[in-house]
């Protein structure tokens, strides 16, 4: 493995949005960036200068030389979509949709979803543990513990 993404920024509205990315790159290599198809990043700088966006399987990609980098860029929509693609070797991001930080963003493989679980606020988190001890005074003398756990929430 010669790239090491970093961590992804995303703030994003109904109207588009922009990210940051820091990346590790030990010999010259190609990155992909979040975005696809309906969703091209626009307006892409590495470390400050303006760099070539390319396709790559249907994904927005760009050519780093060795070294570390801060990529940035931003994405226009006519409004938010209900995913936004996100390569999944990108583990740490963070997720801004509409000024609202989302604490821990849903993500199926390589789609993120920028919309809050319906009920997810709703539920309560609650843990509950019970113990039960049957002792058999023989020999050997036997204790079987079994563990009961409710658990609900995130």
């Amino acid at each position: 493995m010669c790239v090491w993404p970093g961590r992804l920024e995303l703030e994003l509205d109904e109207r588009g949005g922009r990210f940051r990315l820091s990346v590790q790159v030990d010999r010259r290599a190609r990155v992909t960036l979040p975005g696809g198809d309906k969703q091209w990043p626009q307006g892409v700088q590495v470390d400050g200068a303006a760099q070539v966006v390319m396709e790559e399987g249907g994904a927005p990609v760009v050519t780093l030389e060795a070294g570390q980098h801060a990529l940035e860029g931003r994405f226009a929509w006519q409004r938010l979509p209900e995913t936004l693609l996100v390569p999944a070797r990108i583990a740490l991001l963070e997720l801004s949709v509409g000024g609202q930080r989302l604490p821990q963003p849903r993500r199926d493989g390589e789609r993120v979803w920028l919309e809050r679980e319906r009920g997810s606020a709703e539920e309560p988190e609650s843990l509950t543990l019970e113990i039960f001890r049957r002792l058999e005074d023989q020999v050997p003398f036997m204790v079987h513990t079994e563990l009961v756990l409710h658990v609900s929430g995130r």
